[in-house]
């Protein structure tokens, strides 16, 4: 697309300009350090928050799945080559095919080079399966309902610069399906909860969902494991940065 090449050289150019980037996750901060190179300036990695509020007033809401009844996987993500769904929906119908009761939901906006995707979508869901595509404008409040009622959220992406939606779900108490690449294993490993995945094997993510699935005990036992203020705070994070001035 020559419009994403013209707007990365207008990106990549701009960055020159600063002495310092505070790129969000320690992986973010090795890729710019390779786009970069030779630039001169610094490059401090500081990883967001896993907590959404700046003034402490985070909700004391938790995921409060029943652990009966239908289950519902959740991906809110737009729908681009790099968000991973085609391998995701190989994996669903997988299961589906083995006669495994669960509904997939897909939040997000349509994104780019998904037509092949979306005709996946509309095949599935002629098929009968559990499969519903939320294309709207969802208000964080009506997403966060989501999260809340969701059995596992899954988020299982190529490539990420941090994977805020991981730490939404965790904040949430809801357990991931996460990648273990880059920064979504950084998350991962620092704040538990999540069941972690190559994105590339159909097999191992197929495998991984159908514990996931099966096991409240499982659930339960990330669930407990989780500890979003292993990231820090906001707080936190400004002091890190002022540190650096």
């Amino acid at each position: 697309d020559p419009n994403i090449v013209k707007n990365h050289a207008f990106y990549t150019e701009s960055l020159a300009k600063f002495d310092t980037l505070w790129p969000i996750s320690e992986t973010a901060g090795v890729e710019t350090r390779k786009l970069l190179a030779g630039q001169g300036f610094e490059v401090n990695p500081v990883c967001l928050p896993a907590t959404m509020s700046s003034d402490g007033k985070e909700s004391n809401r938790k995921n409060s799945h029943p652990g009966n009844g239908s289950k519902e996987l959740l991906y809110v993500s737009t729908l681009d080559p790099r968000k991973n769904h085609f391998r995701l929906l190989l994996a669903c119908e997988s299961l589906w095919s083995e006669g495994e009761s669960f509904t997939l939901r897909l939040i997000g906006g349509k994104g780019w080079r998904n037509e092949g995707l979306l005709r996946f979508v509309d095949e599935l869901k002629a098929k009968g399966r559990s499969l519903i595509f939320e294309d709207r404008f969802i208000p964080d409040e009506e997403v966060n309902e989501r999260i809340l009622s969701a059995w596992f959220s899954v988020f299982v992406s190529e490539v990420e610069g941090f994977g805020l939606p991981i730490a939404e779900s965790l904040r949430l108490g809801c357990p991931v399906i996460c990648s273990s690449l880059g920064s979504m294993q950084e998350i991962a490993d620092a704040c538990g909860g999540c069941l972690m995945v190559d994105p590339y094997d159909v097999s191992e993510l197929t495998n991984v969902m159908r514990r996931a699935l099966a096991s409240a005990e499982l659930r339960d036992e990330l669930i407990q494991s989780i500890n979003v203020d292993a990231l820090g705070s906001w707080d936190d994070y400004v002091a890190r940065i002022l540190e650096d001035q």
